[in-house]
């Protein structure tokens, strides 16, 4: 086989190259793996060369590279599929009776290559009745068709003899007495000789056999056995399709057929389709994202052989793009891309009229891309383009500022899947209906969405509707509840008449997966009808529930609520919102929902306490937001169990809670809590006075807004690790008060401050900043209407406490301010605007970077030190 290849291997690169396309010559792709090769070429050229000039030869002790074949007869007969008539007439003729005038005859075993030859004359050779029948066996592979190294094998086969042997005739000599009357099995694999003499010179021992003596013979090719006397072969053929499916069953799942395998039944495509990325994920097909590891990148070289496979059956259609070589391949595409760009005109695209195969059109975005960007797509896009494209399946026109979708698009009877988030339609046409193979339609952030066509209900294909952030969308088609194939459902809209969707339509959706918010529930007349729907939630991992804003009341929402509780071992986020009960459930907050890693309850106005969301083991996040009635967050909130509260808690908000007063978490039965916060928010808590909590090791960056002095001191006191400090609006917070939260903040790197206009100094001096803000690097002044300077007191010029880890400071909108004087000696950006009273700015700042940006009334000012501006300019 080797040297049938190396003959023909001049023919065969030149059948390979001309298969590849005159258009795909032009790609750098091409020329770039061409000049690789060339290279690699000329590499392994120059260190043959350099071997032969230097005399290096292989040792001979080193391993010598194995044939693809060898000698091996052991085999698992459990890895073998089918077979067994081959299998049982082979046996039966090598145990048969003996007509031959020879004392051996040939058993052929012929076919074509990957057949199986090898494998069945294995099972042969290992056959205990063969293994019974015959006194000696030996097997051999001869695709280098060597007489010497051929016998030599067979003679070590039969004994266990090391001799030595100075030819081939003393090597012959030697096996012949071996084998003299004993009954040999010998096995001959991957037979290319056809030179009848050769066989015969091989063969020669094996006649002083005994009777009955067989050779099994394994080949391609028939030349030599017919000269053998072989006019009819039977030839081994294919496997059966059942065995074929079995024999991938077998290697694929370790089964012996799909019907058997425990789990493959139950995966659906989504399932097998995250199971199959996370292997090429595994194998670095594709990679991480660099900053964010909810998205994905494949690597140049991948993408350049991915692209090189996929050939002119995909077109990434760019600026760039040479139309030359885009017309020359429209009938072949079947996959094609282009950029999305601010205006997209249709004359580039009009040649693409007659791609009638394409399969998938997507529109992609060149770089970084954020929400508020607005593209452009011409209309006769979708009126003269789309309706010439018979066969898409795929329909990507995501962020493009598209209001209309036509008619036309109901012709797409192949589209399975269609992308027009983030556009500006209003509606769907009528006719979306007859998209009867549609499986994933998306509509996210189509903040114009207003309603879906009654037709919607005959879509009985579609898996995925994803229609998040439809703020207009307040009614969902009766019927929906028939689409019994939705994974997804994003959100769910209870309508107040017999029109919209009841929430007893969800008991057919049983196989909604994901993320689901179910919205209008003051519209649910019975908590038996919550209870019906409640078995279409096991498998959700995100659950909203929203009652409606300034609606309901009373004990049947509590009801309703209780009837909704998600199956505990899946839920990973709960939302909560304009809930009007006065009380949780008591499984909001149940330590059973050990995946609970996010809760969010908002505008629950009528509560007047929390629930016990300190017993879930593994919540991270947390936000709270307008509860009004809530005065006091105490051991309600924390929970009395276990001697821990929020174990695992990250991130926690207080938002708009009018009526709080009070939070402390210092009681006698709780020994840890909060033990890993790292971030607090807590912003227009007014009423907030006493907070007495328990030491907060972990908090790192903590964010006041619209709260009282005491919160602020309490809470730096409470936190010593502070790096990251932001404050609003804080009343009260005079200069003694802001001195007193000073001292705590001996961690803190960045300051940022607005609105605190009882700020009169935000220290003594600079001598007092350098010991209390040792590691500060910004700071950050905003809107403070009575802040004179940073240091009530100067300091002297030659003074050695200097702020020196200070890198960026920023003061704006300070009115009052006179004079800004800062002795850091690694200032490297100073900006100040909008101080009309300030007279006098006075740094060293020898690592400056950017320019100081003043911008105020037109003021004389004075200063002593290295960086003097006389005159501000007017902004």
């Amino acid at each position: 086989m080797g040297r049938e290849l190396a003959c023909k291997s001049g023919e065969f690169t030149s059948k390979v190259r001309n298969l590849i396309p005159t258009c795909c010559t032009k790609l750098s792709l091409t020329q770039r793996v061409h000049r690789k090769l060339d290279t690699i070429a000329s590499r392994l050229q120059d260190l043959e060369k350099e071997k032969s000039d230097l005399g290096l030869v292989m040792g001979k002790d080193e391993k010598q590279k194995s044939n693809n074949r060898g000698n091996e007869t052991c085999l698992l007969e459990s890895d073998i599929v089918g077979r067994e008539g081959e299998k049982e007439n082979l046996i039966n003729k090598l145990l048969g009776g003996e007509s031959s005038k020879e004392n051996f005859s040939i058993i052929p075993i012929v076919g074509m290559g990957g057949v199986g030859k090898t494998t069945l004359a294995r099972l042969l050779y290992n056959d205990t009745r063969v293994k019974n029948h015959f006194e000696l066996q030996a097997w051999v592979c001869v695709s280098d068709f060597d007489i010497v190294k051929i016998s030599n094998a067979i003679f070590r086969c039969v004994t266990p003899e090391n001799n030595k042997f100075e030819n081939l005739n003393e090597l012959q000599i030697a096996l012949k007495e071996k084998v003299k009357d004993k009954r040999l099995l010998l096995a001959v694999d991957d037979v290319w000789l056809e030179n009848y003499d050769d066989w015969e010179t091989l063969v020669r021992p094996i006649h002083s056999c005994a009777p009955g003596s067989k050779i099994i013979m394994t080949t391609r090719k028939d030349q030599l056995l017919k000269k053998l006397g072989f006019d009819h072969l039977d030839r081994v053929e294919r496997l059966s399709d059942r065995d074929a499916l079995s024999l991938l069953a077998l290697h694929a799942l370790g089964v012996d057929n799909f019907d058997s395998h425990p789990t493959l039944g139950s995966k659906t495509p989504e399932d097998l389709g995250h199971e199959y990325f996370d292997k090429l994920l595994s194998r670095s097909f594709f990679q991480y994202a660099p900053n964010d590891r909810s998205f994905y990148v494949m690597h140049d070289l991948m993408n350049d052989l991915a692209t090189f496979v996929a050939g002119d059956m995909f077109l990434r259609f760019e600026q760039q793009t040479e139309t030359a070589v885009v017309e020359k391949g429209l009938a072949k595409y079947r996959h094609m891309s282009f950029v999305r760009e601010k205006y997209v005109s249709y004359q580039k695209f009009e040649a693409f009229e007659s791609a009638r195969s394409l399969r998938t059109l997507l529109a992609v975005p060149f770089g970084e891309e954020q929400s508020w960007n607005q593209f452009y797509l011409s209309n006769k896009f979708l009126l003269n383009l789309i309706p010439q494209l018979p066969l898409l399946r795929v329909l990507s026109l995501r962020q493009f500022g598209i209001r209309e979708v036509p008619e036309l698009i109901g012709n797409l009877k192949h589209l399975r899947y269609l992308n027009l988030s983030q556009t500006e339609i209003e509606e769907l046409p009528e006719n979306i209906g007859n998209l009867y193979n549609l499986q994933v339609l998306i509509l996210f952030s189509c903040k114009r969405l207003k309603r879906l066509p009654k037709s919607f209900v005959k879509l009985k294909q579609l898996r995925h509707f994803d229609i998040r952030d439809t703020p207009f969308l307040n009614m969902l088609p009766v019927g929906i509840g028939g689409l019994r194939s939705l994974r997804t459902l994003t959100k769910i809209i209870i309508g107040g008449d017999e029109d919209g969707f009841a929430i007893t339509e969800l008991k057919g959706l049983s196989n909604l997966h994901g993320e689901i918010s179910i919205e209008g529930l003051h519209n649910v007349q019975s908590a038996m009808h919550a209870r019906e729907a409640n078995s279409s939630l096991r498998r959700l991992t995100n659950l909203g529930l929203n009652w409606g804003n300034g609606c309901g009341g009373g004990t049947l929402e509590m009801e309703v609520f209780n009837e909704l509780k998600p199956h505990a071992d899946m839920l990973n986020e709960l939302k909560v919102e304009f809930y009007e009960g006065i009380q949780f459930p008591v499984w909001v907050g149940d330590p059973c929902f050990q995946k609970m890693v996010s809760v969010s309850i908002r505008d629950c106005r009528k509560c007047k306490f929390l629930p016990p969301l300190g017993q879930l083991p593994f919540l991270k996040k947390l936000f709270i937001e307008g509860m009004d009635e809530v005065k006091v967050i105490g051991s309600e909130f924390t929970g009395t169990s276990n001697g821990v509260a929020f174990y695992s808690l990250e991130f926690l908000s207080f938002v708009s809670m009018s009526g709080w007063e009070e939070w402390s978490t210092n009681n006698k039965v709780l020994e840890v809590v909060f033990p890993c916060l790292g971030e607090l928010r807590i912003k227009n808590c007014p009423k907030l006075r006493q907070v007495s909590l328990n030491a907060l090791p972990s908090l790192r960056s903590l964010d006041i807004h619209g709260c009282g002095n005491g919160v602020l001191r309490n809470l730096v006191s409470a936190a010593s690790s502070i790096t990251k400090l932001k404050i609003n609006s804080i009343s009260k917070l005079t200069d003694e008060a802001w001195r007193g939260a000073l001292t705590y903040l001996g961690a803190v790197e960045e300051v940022k401050i607005w609105h605190c206009n009882d700020i009169r100094y935000l220290w003594e001096s600079e001598a007092h900043a350098s010991m209390v803000l040792g590691n500060i690097k910004e700071l950050h002044v905003y809107d403070c209407e009575n802040l004179l300077s940073l240091g009530e007191e100067e300091d002297d010029e030659d003074s050695n406490l200097l702020l020196s880890p200070l890198r960026i400071l920023f003061v704006s909108g300070c009115k009052s301010m006179e004079r800004c004087i800062l002795n850091s000696n690694s200032i490297e950006r100073l900006n100040i605007y909008y101080c009309e009273s300030l007279t006098r700015v006075s740094f060293i700042g020898q690592k400056l970077k950017s320019e100081i940006t003043t911008h105020s009334t037109d003021q004389q000012l004075h200063s002593p030190h290295q960086y003097v501006y006389t005159r501000l300019s007017k902004y």
